[in-house]
């Protein structure tokens, strides 16, 4: 399915408010900061010209339950059709809540932060090593996964600068029910061993219309099992040909170290986010986003792009731990 026939689903996907909270992390799956959210998604138009609109409002925590007028700031993330329905920009998979985006700027980060912090409650000190994203990055990737039932979502956000260097993870927890949030007391191990064990599932991969527009399905397996001094074996088969791939990456609290400087941060509630620390001009590379939506069952998303910069494809493999 090609970019304009899937935006009206991907619409109707997104249509409806979505309560949550917004995370900020550093690369190590230190929370930095915390910001209850709403976000209101509603469409106008129909066929070629639909059109998506985006509002997200910032709660006063300062004023509480008081009236929407006075304990929310609100304002638009985004409001053009043509940037969604790009085959650059968009990648989405019907049928099983999964989308990736790339962003121009930065904009709607930060305007969350300053924003939210601003509503911090009167005399409570602001963190200071929060940190705005770059005016001027370099990419900005979007993930989402929905969980089966698709009344929640987790959207994963990297940012990286004009050096290649990686400036933001950002995580949107949201459910049409009620406000979804983190656990983040979790003993950082526990998210290890949640990891562990055999992965099997089945790959769609959809390359852009730059790289030929086709879509492939395989099966994958990838097991994690822990090696000595603080290492974890990494196994991933995949494909009819049976390929392998082994690796050893490093353990440090809740981040795996990959040989190469990619780098896996494990995020409470099951979330994982992967992307390289530094990309080099001239380096392809990719990120990715999972999460363990319910015990045993996982969903991984991967968008890779080329030397330039531009989106090669985009992958989605469900998976069940055996």
């Amino acid at each position: 399915m090609d970019a304009s026939a899937a935006f009206p689903a991907f619409v109707q996907l997104n249509c409806g408010t979505w309560s949550g909270t917004f995370y900020q992390f550093n690369a190590f799956g230190k929370v930095l900061e915390s910001i209850q959210t709403t976000m209101e998604v509603t469409s106008s138009g129909t066929a070629d010209d639909l059109m998506m609109q985006q509002r997200l409002k910032v709660q006063d925590q300062a004023v509480g339950a008081a009236s929407a007028s006075d304990s929310e700031s609100v304002f638009d993330l985004h409001s053009s059709r043509t940037s969604l329905g790009d085959s650059q920009q968009l990648s989405y998979f019907p049928g099983d809540g999964a989308f990736s985006l790339s962003h121009q700027t930065a904009e709607a980060l930060d305007a969350l932060l300053r924003k939210g912090l601003s509503k911090k409650k009167d005399g409570e000190d602001i963190d200071r090593t929060v940190r705005y994203p770059s005016e001027r990055p370099a990419l900005v990737s979007e993930c989402c996964l929905h969980s089966d039932s698709g009344d929640r979502r987790v959207r994963a956000i990297h940012v990286l600068d004009t050096r290649g260097l990686l400036d933001q993870i950002g995580v949107f927890v949201e459910s049409k029910t009620e406000g979804e949030e983190l656990e983040t007391q979790d003993d950082p191990g526990s998210r290890i061993d949640a990891l562990l064990g055999k992965w099997k599932g089945r790959a769609s991969s959809r390359r852009t219309a730059l790289y030929g527009g086709t879509v492939t399905e395989y099966d994958s397996s990838i097991t994690y099992t822990k090696g000595p001094e603080g290492t974890l074996e990494q196994v991933l088969k995949m494909g009819p040909s049976g390929f392998e791939l082994k690796s050893t990456a490093s353990l440090d609290g809740s981040v795996i170290l990959y040989p190469g400087g990619l780098q896996t941060t494990l995020l409470p509630g099951g979330i994982a986010v992967t992307c390289p620390l530094n990309v080099k001009p001239g380096q392809s590379f990719y990120f990715e986003m999972s999460w363990i939506v319910n015990p045993g069952h996982r969903s991984r998303l991967i968008r890779t792009y080329d030397l330039d910069g531009l989106v090669v494809s985009t992958t989605l493999i469900k998976e069940v731990k055996s």
